[in-house]
């Protein structure tokens, strides 16, 4: 039952920010990927709490290279390149420095 609620939430997250994506691929066509990309990390990394974390999970499954599940990033986390790929069950919090080189499954 808990899964199942999580894949709920995960879905009506996605459903959330698919407007947002929709402008974020619109922006990208007219000023590039890489532009428009931090763009759209500064303004989600501002969202605080749990609903913060499952928007900020939805847009990068969106746009990221690869985004596992039970993925967690936190408030005032932002993200340079949507190349980046991050593992199932990772925590990226504002307060790690040098995260890239401290888990095995972020590129």
């Amino acid at each position: 039952m808990r899964r199942f609620l999580k894949r709920l939430v995960y879905s009506i997250s996605i459903l959330v920010v698919l407007p947002l994506w929709l402008l974020y691929l619109l922006q990208s066509a007219i000023l590039g990927r890489m532009k428009s990309f931090e763009g759209y990390s500064q303004l989600l990394s501002l969202i605080p709490g749990l609903v913060g974390n499952y928007l900020r999970w939805a847009f990068y499954k969106l746009t990221l290279a690869h985004l596992g599940e039970d993925t967690c990033i936190s408030f005032g986390v932002t993200l340079a390149d949507p190349g980046i790929r991050i593992g199932r069950g990772v925590s990226v919090s504002a307060n790690i420095d040098g995260f890239e080189r401290s888990f095995d499954h972020v590129r």
